[in-house]
């Protein structure tokens, strides 16, 4: 087994540190910036909204915020005017995410998977579903948002569906996200006590259901082929 460069493990474990921290902490502190400044927000002009949704482009791409509480904020304040402007933000959110994956591997990842065939295999499963496993990833509940960009971007799926499949899969998380935001009465009581509708509950395990059942019947279909 070919060992890595001391130089490129502390890349690696620089990337799967951020992945994993730099959604918490953009988390926190979102949640903190809409629990103190409710009302402020609430008056927010255009000109705010729009430098709201350009930052928020950022830091969905960069995995510092978790697409969810965006959209159900937005659907909270701006109602349904806030589903085309999220899947605008959702979508060139993802296409920066996946050229910055693109960029920031530069082959790293693929050198370190070539002594690892199950996660080759893995990544050449995606690359061979490429429209299922987009709309399949984008679907669950539990697969992040930016993780999934680096993800499918390292399977070399190609841009045009990463784009199209992407927009078809985030579709009923967005549509759950922004009905939750325009239901809740206080949206500082819904992110204190962490308690969503029991209907969004059953939805998000649907969605759960049909992408890990969607992605065994990809990988048993083609183990058996």
């Amino acid at each position: 087994m070919k060992e890595i460069p001391q130089k490129k493990s502390l890349k690696l474990i620089f990337l799967s540190s951020w992945m994993l921290l730099a959604p918490l902490i953009g988390s926190v502190t979102l949640t903190g910036l809409l629990m103190s400044f409710e009302a402020q927000i609430a008056n927010f002009d255009l000109v705010t909204w729009i430098l709201f949704c350009l930052l928020s482009i950022l830091t969905i791409a960069l995995a510092l915020t978790p697409t969810t509480l965006i959209a159900i904020a937005m659907g909270y304040f701006l109602g349904w005017i806030a589903l085309p402007i999220i899947i605008a933000c959702y979508q060139i959110a993802s296409l920066i995410g996946y050229q910055l994956a693109k960029v920031v591997d530069d082959g790293f990842i693929a050198t370190w998977i070539a002594d690892k065939p199950k996660v080759k295999l893995f990544l050449e499963k995606l690359h061979q579903n490429e429209t299922e496993s987009i709309i399949l990833a984008r679907i669950s509940p539990i697969l992040p948002f930016a993780i999934m960009n680096v993800v499918l971007a390292l399977a070399r799926v190609s841009l045009q569906r990463f784009f199209w499949a992407g927009l078809v899969g985030m579709l009923p998380r967005t549509l759950l996200s922004i009905i939750t935001g325009i239901g809740l009465s206080s949206l500082q009581a819904y992110i204190a006590t962490g308690q969503s509708p029991a209907y969004q509950q059953y939805i998000l395990l649907a969605l759960l259901l049909v992408s890990i059942l969607g992605f065994i019947k990809i990988f048993r279909s083609k183990t058996t082929a």
